[in-house]
């Protein structure tokens, strides 16, 4: 284990052992708005503690609430800011001009979709939301996929903590033999949503207003 993640682990469990629920939360918020502090680690180290000291539901509960939020600001940022913005200060949160010029491929090839697929996508998952707000995506879907995207996140790795107990820390082998049912998953509901989207009723080829 590298010497920064060893201090981002370290700083995680000092914050929810200390703080409880709040810690969480606010972990979960800086992750959810763009800043890279991984989820791969405070969730399955809160789904640990459930086993003595935490709920189950309230930790996927704080967890979900906690990223739309951070979600909600990283799309403001992205959205208001636009892309100059997050190409002249990106940088200080590990966010690249290629990773921007990505997402906006991503965006106009798939859609709203985009964003229900970086929620469960490690690293992605930071950034998805300032690329929404970069690619002024309507307010509404994103919401909707911020939430349902979260929730899977947040369930899994919960769970997975819980099951794990001492040897949480070792989620990135662990969560291995769940990445192709997971993509191939992510793949079925993008297919099917782009189905939707494309038989709708009343679909209109102008792109809709925020909100």
């Amino acid at each position: 284990m590298g010497s920064i993640e060893s201090a981002v682990l370290t700083f995680i469990k000092h914050l929810l052992e200390t703080v409880g629920y709040p810690g969480i939360f606010l972990a979960m918020l800086v992750e959810g708005s763009g800043i890279p502090l991984p989820s791969e680690i405070t969730m399955p180290f809160a789904g640990f503690l459930t086993v003595h000291r935490f709920a189950v539901p309230w930790v996927i509960v704080v967890g979900t609430v906690a990223e739309v939020c951070g979600a909600c600001i990283g799309y403001a940022i992205g959205y208001f800011g636009g892309r100059p913005l997050v190409e002249s200060y990106g940088r200080y949160v590990m966010i690249s001009h290629h990773d921007v010029d990505r997402f906006s491929a991503w965006f106009d090839r798939y859609g709203s979709a985009v964003i229900l697929i970086g929620r469960l996508l490690p690293a992605v998952r930071s950034y998805v939301s300032i690329a929404g707000g970069v690619a002024r995506m309507p307010l509404k879907p994103f919401l909707l996929f911020s939430v349902l995207g979260s929730l899977i996140w947040c369930t899994f790795l919960t769970i997975l903590g819980r099951e794990l107990g001492d040897h949480w820390t070792r989620i990135s082998t662990a969560t291995r033999p769940f990445e192709v049912p997971i993509v191939i998953g992510v793949l079925v509901l993008l297919v099917a949503y782009l189905i939707f989207r494309h038989f709708r009723p009343g679909r209109q080829a102008a792109p809709e207003e925020i909100g």
